[in-house]
């Protein structure tokens, strides 16, 4: 509204892509393909729930160190050589955009979580950035039983739930863990742990 954006799509397209890579995809309503920079974003129809599951939509739990992870020391790093097997993580983002494309049941999104897991190229990147993020990765994994995965350039880790509920009681176990000692996060002070839920849309 400041800079006059808010009635010209392609002048808001514009100025949120020199604001940030992040910024387009968060002027859309849902699941997305992002590809270039982050100014091409292709909706998708993201996750459905199927008749024969519950209405839930599924859940997350996402746990943040409180270290910086920057974007631009990250592709450094990723550049300098702290990188993956090239291409696994392209060709398993297409499959999955692909699917995502005429919607995915929740079930087939949990089954695919240990895949989705592994595919971030920026993970070897961002544990050269961030001691103690692999060790807080492996941590969590044996805590929870679940795969664990990098949000974007890091810090943040994921893990997927199949409600909110059942992503809160593992919020409430990493906590726990956190205080007793048994589990700890890089950074001066413990990470941000939350749970939340992915959007979903009902089949007709």
């Amino acid at each position: 509204e400041a800079w006059g954006a808010d009635v010209d799509p392609d002048r808001r397209l514009e100025l949120a892509t020199r604001l940030g890579s992040d910024v387009p995809f968060f002027l859309g309503t849902g699941a997305a393909l992002v590809e270039g920079r982050g100014e091409r974003v292709t909706p998708l129809h993201g996750i459905k729930a199927g008749h024969d599951e519950p209405a839930d939509p599924p859940g997350v739990l996402l746990v943040t160190p409180a270290v910086a992870a920057h974007t631009g020391g990250v592709f450094a790093a990723w550049a300098g050589g702290a990188m993956g097997q090239p291409g696994v993580a392209r060709r398993t983002s297409e499959h999955f955009a692909s699917e995502f494309g005429s919607g995915l049941s929740v079930r087939a999104l949990l089954e695919r979580a240990a895949v989705l897991a592994s595919a971030n190229d920026l993970l070897p990147a961002a544990a050269a950035v961030v001691p103690g993020l692999v060790p807080l990765r492996r941590g969590l994994t044996r805590l929870l039983g679940r795969p664990i995965g990098l949000s974007g350039s890091g810090a943040s880790l994921w893990a997927l739930y199949p409600s909110l509920e059942a992503a809160d009681a593992a919020a409430a176990t990493v906590r726990k863990a956190l205080e007793g000692g048994t589990l700890t996060s890089p950074g001066d002070d413990p990470p941000f742990v939350a749970a939340t839920t992915i959007q979903t849309r009902r089949e007709e």
